[in-house]
């Protein structure tokens, strides 16, 4: 473990995560400027301008320099495979604070243009394979819903690209009208088994597609008529034989 000077150290432009939360840096900040850095950071040995490419722990590094520290505590780790290190980095994010949608989509089209499949990401990243066909399916997405893809949940955005490949005016015309206020996933999933099973019109009851007067002239024909035994034929007759 070394103490690295903060200007020697430098963030590694190949790191999934593009955005750092202001707010969640300040109070990371607040807490190194009265306890230091607890976990050290893991860089890269130094380059040949004396500079150390973070692998974990830019959040701190980033942090350290909101507080005013002059240097960090650090582990020195010989570099590993480019490949590996993406995913080591992509785990690292996750477990501090979640990726979002489109540094994971970055992060898997990274790694299946190196040759992963699918099956090993999902794998290495401790994911569902399913998770990982979303993130592939982003940079296929209209751009009216890839434009989305940090805004909707990714499931629901996933299920309208599927849908829209059948019934694209009608995936434009949900999207457009919910845009201000958002979707969950089980509003969409809703919409696109409408669209996918939509239910055929109620059959009415024959007698009902006849005009009135002919409907009751129908239901006096068909009437059972009622058998009475001769006893009943007395009571119907006020107890007095005809």
């Amino acid at each position: 473990m070394q103490e690295l000077a903060l200007d020697d150290v430098i963030p590694d432009p190949e790191n999934p995560r593009r955005d750092f939360d202001e707010e969640e840096l300040a109070k990371l900040a607040k807490s190194i400027e009265r306890r230091g850095v607890l976990q050290p950071i893991t860089v890269r040995p130094a380059d040949k301008d004396g500079k150390f490419v973070i692998r974990f722990g830019e959040r701190r590094w980033r942090a350290s320099k909101i507080a005013g520290k002059p240097t960090i505590r650090a582990i020195v780790s010989e570099t590993a495979s480019e490949t590996d290190n993406l995913v080591e980095q992509v785990i690292e994010n996750e477990q501090r604070a979640d990726l979002r949608t489109s540094e994971m989509v970055e992060a898997v089209q990274r790694l299946l243009q190196k040759g992963w499949s699918k099956t090993a990401i999902a794998e290495e990243l401790s994911c569902k394979p399913a998770e990982i066909t979303q993130f592939a399916a982003v940079p296929e997405m209209a751009d009216y819903l890839r434009e989305l893809i940090d805004v909707w949940p990714r499931r629901a955005l996933y299920d309208l690209h599927i849908a829209s490949r059948k019934h694209s005016d009608a995936i434009k015309r949900f999207v457009a009208s919910r845009r201000e206020q958002g979707v969950t996933t089980a509003a969409v999933a809703g919409f696109v088994r409408g669209l996918k099973d939509p239910q055929p019109p109620k059959r009415l009851p024959r007698s009902k597609l006849l005009p009135r007067h002919l409907s009751k002239r129908r239901a006096r024909s068909t009437a059972v008529p009622i058998r009475l035994n001769p006893i009943q034929c007395l009571h119907r007759l006020g107890g007095r034989e005809a």
